[in-house]
């Protein structure tokens, strides 16, 4: 269990930094190399599977210091990704905004969760 946990938690961090990637796709470093946009492409798929693994690890995990942090980070993963049902009924300026402020607010939470993880 402890080594599917650990497995999980690399997966979510691999994922996460793969969807962060996502505003390569739009740069000329994308354009000399195909296989970045291609990657970055999935970034929807790689979200889900970033929700799907997190609460998969946080459920393997049981009752770590990390807890708490790993738990708000997910629910704001969670509202992101559920925000996107809501994206077409924005302006794109507005969307691209809360998109950009979640996706940090995630970012951060997860640094969070790994310090108080690691520390505690």
């Amino acid at each position: 269990m402890i080594i599917l946990e650990k497995l999980l938690a690399l997966a979510a961090v691999l994922l996460l930094i793969i969807c962060m990637m996502a505003p390569l796709k739009k740069t000329a470093f994308a354009e000399k190399h195909p296989g970045i946009k291609r990657v970055v492409g999935f970034h929807a798929v790689y979200a889900w599977l970033l929700l799907a693994a997190g609460l998969a690890h946080g459920i393997l995990a049981g009752k770590q210091p990390g807890m708490v942090t790993g738990k708000i980070a997910w629910m704001v993963l969670l509202v992101l990704i559920l925000l996107t049902l809501l994206r077409r009924k924005m302006k794109a300026s507005a969307w691209n905004l809360l998109h950009r402020v979640l996706s940090a607010a995630v970012c951060v939470m997860i640094v969070a969760h790994v310090i108080v993880a690691v520390s505690f």
